[in-house]
């Protein structure tokens, strides 16, 4: 994947992600996810933490070969 193209898709995760969020009704974010997770039941929340956690995993690696690649310790943010 291009860099361009990584940059488009974390910019549209970032603008569809709050409002998807935002439409789980505190019922759903207690029921239990329909999927197991790392062969553990989960409530939707948690399942929610457990994606926030693996994105913030992914984006670190993504930055960690951009300082490889590049030789540039500075960060720009995608978006802002």
């Amino acid at each position: 994947m291009t860099r361009d193209k990584l940059g488009a898709r974390i910019k549209e995760l970032r603008r569809s992600i709050p409002s998807v969020i935002e439409d789980l009704s505190s019922e759903r974010m207690e029921m239990e996810y329909p999927e197991l997770v790392l062969e553990f039941a989960t409530s939707t929340q948690e399942f929610l933490i457990h994606l926030f956690g693996h994105l913030n995993w992914h984006l670190g690696q993504i930055d960690y070969l951009r300082r490889i690649l590049t030789g540039n310790g500075a960060t720009k943010l995608v978006g802002l």
